[in-house]
């Protein structure tokens, strides 16, 4: 770009290692090397907030804290992002969309919006069916990864030793036993890092070059595809492919998430793709991933939309803006109050006297498994697609003899 910008990025929450938060500190970190001043907010800070003070980088939880006014503001997560956009109206704002079901990940309709950024062909369809943004106004920024950090491993993956379930979703509860099964089938030794089951590591690339098989979705999958690892796209919404050169591409498109895992996780499934590795397949995908995701290719990426967002024009005025926020507000009252009453219940049960005697763990596991439930909600309606799809193939399968239970279903069915 012609000249630094001061540029605010906004996050969901910059505590706890995940996708979103990680990429707000390497977007932060690389925009700072490149000689911009960098802000980052959020109301809920933690570890993240932390790493990206150690960097250098501004983090605030109020926004009238910033020790500057922003030139543009680089939104993830809808509700921060309308923040940022009502504080600073006469700001451009390019609103990003990282994921095509979460509530968390809905656009900023703001007026001062001028672009939209989306990670993949699913984000897109989401803004443009759902929300009603108009094609030309969305762009691509697919995932990159800081190769520096994630670097190749010294011995190419010869043999399925070690098996890594790289999951916040992944539990006991869903998938796990499942992929243990298939594990214990192949021989192979089985290693789960997630929040779900209590096990987190906040600097991934230390240890993902420690195993050969890698299930993951999203930027995970990615960075694990960067080290050298052998990755089959898993999570709790059901079974993926193993990422190969051949299906690299399309998958990327995809972010290697929910539309590519249609299948059931049954051991006869992982099994099968633990005996597809192939060590030569393995190190030409890595090759590939390494001469193309590369997180500097991301940041040119963002400059050019932040030069595209900076000069359209904007076209805000005091009634707008206001009538936006009482439209924004109104649709999300009901949200803030059941928000208010989880905030109390944690509160209260806190209390030394509190009547249950629930400490503080016992409290942040209730809250994990209400956040955990988005997991839970995305692999009902995988199955509810599979279960409509197989209707649908009763339905038009006229030669199939009417009788049981396929004959009770077309009964059912118009037409």
């Amino acid at each position: 770009m012609a000249a630094p910008l001061r540029i605010l990025i906004t996050n969901n929450t910059l505590a706890k290692p995940a996708g979103t938060e990680l990429s707000t500190l390497d977007y932060s970190v690389s925009l700072r090397q490149r000689g911009h001043e960098v802000a980052a907010f959020s109301a809920h800070l933690g570890e993240v907030a932390q790493r990206l003070r150690d960097a250098g980088v501004v983090v605030v939880d109020d926004l009238d804290q910033l020790p500057w006014r922003p030139q543009l503001v680089h939104g993830h997560h809808e509700w921060e992002t309308t923040l940022a956009a009502l504080r600073f109206a006469d700001v451009p704002v390019v609103s990003f969309c990282r994921g095509p079901c979460n509530w968390q990940e809905a656009p900023c309709l703001a007026p001062n919006v001028v672009l939209w950024a989306v990670v993949d062909d699913a984000c897109r369809d989401r803004l443009t069916e759902r929300h009603g943004v108009a094609a030309d106004k969305v762009e691509l920024v697919l995932n990159g990864i800081d190769l520096s950090r994630f670097r190749q491993r010294a011995t190419p993956v010869s043999s399925v030793r070690r098996v890594l379930v790289f999951s916040n979703y992944a539990s006991e509860q869903n998938y796990l036993p499942t992929v243990r099964a298939a594990c214990e089938v192949a021989g192979a030794e089985l290693v789960v890092i997630g929040s779900a089951v209590g096990s987190i590591h906040p600097r991934p690339e230390e240890i993902l070059g420690d195993y050969d098989v890698v299930l993951a979705k999203g930027k995970a999958a990615l960075e694990a595809l960067a080290v050298g690892c052998a990755v089959i796209v898993c999570d709790a919404p059901g079974l993926g492919p193993l990422v190969t050169e051949e299906n690299f591409d399309s998958l990327r498109r995809i972010s290697f998430g929910n539309p590519c895992m249609t299948e059931t996780i049954d051991v006869a499934g992982v099994s099968a793709r633990l005996k597809e590795i192939r060590p030569e397949q393995i190190t030409r995908t890595t090759e590939r991933v390494r001469a193309t995701c590369g997180l500097e290719q991301t940041i040119d990426r963002l400059e050019e939309i932040y030069s595209r967002a900076l000069s359209t024009p904007l076209n805000v005025d005091a009634v707008g803006q206001a009538e936006f926020a009482s439209r924004f507000l109104t649709e999300k009252t009901q949200a803030y109050k059941l928000g208010r009453k989880t905030q109390e219940f944690w509160h209260d049960q806190r209390e030394p006297d509190a009547p249950d005697e629930m400490d503080a763990v016992k409290v942040d596991r209730v809250l994990d498994a209400i956040f955990n439930a988005e997991a839970k909600h995305a692999k009902l309606m995988a199955r509810l697609d599979k279960a409509q799809a197989q209707i649908e193939k009763l339905r038009t399968q006229p030669s199939v003899p009417p009788r049981g239970l396929a004959a009770r279903l077309r009964s059912l069915l118009p037409g």
